[in-house]
């Protein structure tokens, strides 16, 4: 049994010419980070705007605590305005927002500032994480600058003050990326376990997440070791154990609660008719969404949210069906849009819309074309250590995936931003060592 992952760089390039041992920077970093989101918050405590999802997310928090468990709350608010208390079961977003933030409340942090308080701290202690999982998987050198570049990166800083479930994203997969370098050292089943429960609490923070059970945990699992079939399959099942295990409290829920089958969330039909019509297919909403899209869809009077979600998905699939050729070529706009390669200016913009002020969402994007190059770096470098590659493009693929099959959101490609980021590090360091070598063979000719 191993005690080191097999691409782990060699003991002479696992750091960088640092004076300092790697706890003191890793210290550093963190205070680093906890003041970035100091000034992060700051920026947008007294911004009057709040995304509708995060205003949801806390009101069903609220709502959770008074006992009514999983209610609309944009239905609880319609009633309000009309003289009367509505409470609908929903499963409108996944549930595991909610539930952290009831869990504040529940602790009178309450509002939307304790909330993003709360998140802040998260996204400081994923940093804290990070650092070891890459210096474990890596290199001590490479840990520092991944973090550094995680508690810097304007795309990952903006979360906790946007109120909205992808500080949690981003956590989660840092966690699950520690778990899957400790199955690969000791192939122990309780990282197997603790896998398949991450990624759970992954699907149960956006629902398309699930796909990191293809994209990562198969291939992690390929790459436990040559000669290891009964390994693999007996990991396998503790990750499948754990998954099913964690998401049935809610799957099941789901199943007896609504008409139409539903497992982590039912808005993919709404989403899919507010982004595949007209006005986001030729109009200025292109690669986007558009509200009344989906407003004028033609809905049952009776029926949960369930069969209403089904109608609007319908109506989105059937646009797609008489337009397949544009279809595919939004999909390639909104990938290009997202990533800031289409109409960058315009994405800074709808940057406001998911509660970003203007400043973050331009820095990101000054910020996102020097870290495409790094990251491009960091992946020929490393281009025959998938253990190190795994991970980041995994997200990265996971990411993409969201945006093809929704719209041209950077809110989406939270976890591919995670990936580009650590791979930039790896390619920075690599330049680092490039350039001490250039200038050692400097010295060693005037010598």
């Amino acid at each position: 049994m191993t005690t080191q992952v097999e691409e782990r760089m060699d003991p002479e390039a696992t750091r960088l010419a640092f004076s300092w041992t790697f706890s003191r920077w890793r210290l550093t970093v963190v205070a680093i980070a906890a003041f970035v989101q100091a000034i992060s918050l700051w920026s947008v405590w007294g911004w009057s705007y709040r995304n509708g999802d995060a205003i949801y997310y806390q009101g069903q928090a609220t709502l959770n605590t008074r006992g009514h468990w999983f209610m609309d709350y944009a239905d609880y608010l319609r009633g309000l305005g009309q003289g009367q208390e509505i409470f609908h079961p929903t499963a409108t977003h996944p549930p595991l927002t909610s539930v952290l933030f009831t869990l504040c409340d529940w602790l009178n942090l309450t509002s939307f500032r304790s909330h993003s308080v709360v998140l802040a701290m998260i996204f400081v202690a994923a940093v804290f994480l990070v650092m070891a999982v890459m210096r474990d998987l890596v290199g001590e050198g490479t840990g520092v600058v991944a973090g550094l570049l995680v508690a810097c990166n304007p795309y990952l800083v903006v979360n906790p003050g946007s109120g909205l479930g992808e500080t949690l994203v981003m956590a989660l997969a840092i966690v699950l990326m520690w778990l899957v370098v400790g199955l690969w050292r000791t192939r122990q089943v309780r990282f197997a376990l603790g896998t398949g429960a991450v990624v759970s609490l992954c699907a149960q923070t956006r629902s398309e997440l699930m796909l990191l059970l293809i994209v990562l945990v198969v291939p992690a699992l390929v790459l436990v070791g040559k000669g290891q079939r009964f390994e693999r399959l007996r990991l396998a099942a503790a990750v499948f154990t754990a998954f099913v295990a964690l998401s049935a409290p809610w799957v099941i829920r789901n199943q007896l609660t609504f008409t139409n089958s539903v497992f982590f969330s039912d808005e993919f039909g709404t989403t899919l008719a507010d982004s595949n019509c007209r006005a986001t297919y030729y109009g200025d909403q292109l690669g986007y969404w558009y509200l009344p899209c989906w407003t004028r869809v033609p809905v049952p009077s009776t029926g949960d949210e369930s069969v209403i979600d089904a109608v609007r998905e319908q109506a989105g699939l059937d646009y797609i069906k008489h337009h397949k050729f544009r279809a595919m070529q939004v999909v390639v706009i909104r990938e290009l849009m997202a990533w800031n390669f289409y109409d960058p200016a315009r994405e800074v913009r709808y940057g406001l819309k998911i509660g970003r002020t203007e400043l973050q969402s331009t820095l990101g994007l000054f910020m996102s074309y020097p870290l495409y190059l790094l990251a491009l770096f960091g992946t020929i470098v490393r281009r025959r250590q998938a253990k190190v590659l795994l991970f980041p493009w995994a997200f990265i693929v996971t990411g993409s995936a969201a945006v093809a099959v929704t719209f041209a959101s950077q809110r989406y490609l939270v976890e591919a931003q995670l990936g580009v980021t650590l791979l930039a590090a790896i390619g920075l360091v690599e330049l680092h060592r490039l350039g001490a070598k250039k200038k050692s063979r400097k010295t060693v000719t005037h010598l």
